[in-house]
């Protein structure tokens, strides 16, 4: 079985040892780094022959931050996908880390279960947002602005499987459930994210729910 390679960046030693803990020996998921700040986990990447497949960090370390951290994986790394783990729920920070680069965000009072389906879900489909802050977005002033022109941007077609993105359908699974070919639905994302100016699904996402595109 493939594993997931994942790395924690997080400055509160107790808190880092407590998720070392949880994922040495996990099944589904290989810790391959553990770092106290965004320097040290990109000092290992440059020396590294193996690259982790998720980094779950948070927002406020010495050095250097989460969100500075972010910024320059996606211009070096950016096959990378970024979990941000904060105490910080605000509405604009969780925007700000997707704008970035970020693929999942949750709020570090969360259980280790959801932790791990966070990693699985960004590993499946792109991203992870719990109900609760997509809810929080969607309601935030900024999700109000533009919806008619979006509307006309974006096909009945391309709105149906952003919809089902939304939802954290796989491409194969929209495909299936649509009658197309995975390269068609492959291609219907790349438009999205190109007339979205989106980095990413997760950005992706936060767009459709600031513009009220989708139904919760």
């Amino acid at each position: 079985m493939h594993k997931i390679a994942l790395s924690l960046v997080e400055d509160q030693k107790i808190f880092r040892q407590m998720l070392t803990l949880y994922f040495n020996n996990h099944q589904r998921v290989e810790l391959i780094g553990s770092f106290n700040d965004g320097r040290q986990c990109l000092d290992f990447l440059t020396a590294s022959s193996r690259l982790p497949d998720i980094i779950i960090l948070d927002l406020d370390m010495p050095v250097m931050n989460g969100k500075e951290l972010t910024m320059k994986l996606q211009l070096q790394y950016p096959q990378i996908k970024i979990i941000v783990l904060s105490q910080h729920d605000e509405i604009d920070r969780i925007s700000e880390m997707i704008d970035a680069g970020a693929s999942g965000y949750l709020d570090k009072n969360c259980e280790c279960k959801e932790l791990e389906h966070a990693i699985f879900a960004v590993a499946k489909t792109g991203f992870y947002m719990d109900r609760l802050m997509m809810q929080s977005l969607k309601k935030n002033k900024s999700a109000k602005k533009n919806i008619e022109k979006d509307l006309i941007e974006i096909s009945r077609r391309e709105l149906e499987i952003l919809e089902m993105i939304c939802k954290q359908f796989t491409n194969a699974e929209i495909a299936d459930k649509l009658f197309i070919s995975v390269r068609t639905v492959d291609g219907h994302r790349n438009n999205l994210l190109a007339k979205t100016k989106s980095r990413n699904t997760a950005g992706l996402v936060l767009h459709a729910v600031r513009k009220g595109l989708i139904t919760l």
